[in-house]
């Protein structure tokens, strides 16, 4: 019955739904020098990478190489430990077998998520370093022969590789 409930309680803690919240008193502390229009290209920039399937698969690689990652270190503790356990005991060796391949597959699967972790931060760099077009407005200031200053507006064309 115990080894029930802790395998609910794994599948639990595996299927949970983590939110981060913000801090009123880290957004306190966090402010840089940089002008508005500059922020509000960062975000459009941070959003739009966000948006490429390298960046879906990346989180879908990370999710799989967690899960995996967490399932293995479980199944190599508790198989370990119950082999340890039943080898001892001269009358279930066959449960101390079993017990030893739990703990092996657990090692398989923690030996598994190392490549999913690869995978996904390549899928993370592709995403940011995929084609995006970009429009930006800013203001060209000219000094003017009689000593004027002129503002003319100005459209830039980005465009990243």
């Amino acid at each position: 019955m115990k080894y029930i409930q802790i395998f609910i309680f794994m599948i639990y803690t595996l299927s949970a739904n983590a939110q981060g919240y913000k801090s009123d008193s880290a957004n306190c502390c966090l402010f840089t020098f940089t002008p508005t229009h500059e922020k509000v290209e960062k975000v459009n920039k941070q959003k739009e990478y966000k948006k490429t399937i390298y960046w879906k698969r990346h989180k879908r690689f990370k999710i799989y190489a967690i899960s995996a990652l967490g399932l293995g270190v479980c199944s190599t503790f508790v198989g370990e430990v119950m082999m340890i356990g039943y080898y001892f005991n001269t009358d279930k060796k066959d449960a101390a077998n079993f017990w030893g391949a739990v703990g092996l597959t657990g090692l398989g699967l923690t030996a598994s998520s190392i490549p999913l972790f690869i995978i996904s931060h390549t899928n993370k760099r592709k995403a940011k370093k995929s084609v995006e077009f970009s429009l930006n407005t800013s203001n060209i200031h000219l000094t003017l022969p009689n000593g004027m200053k002129q503002t003319q507006p100005a459209v830039g064309i980005c465009m990243n590789f």
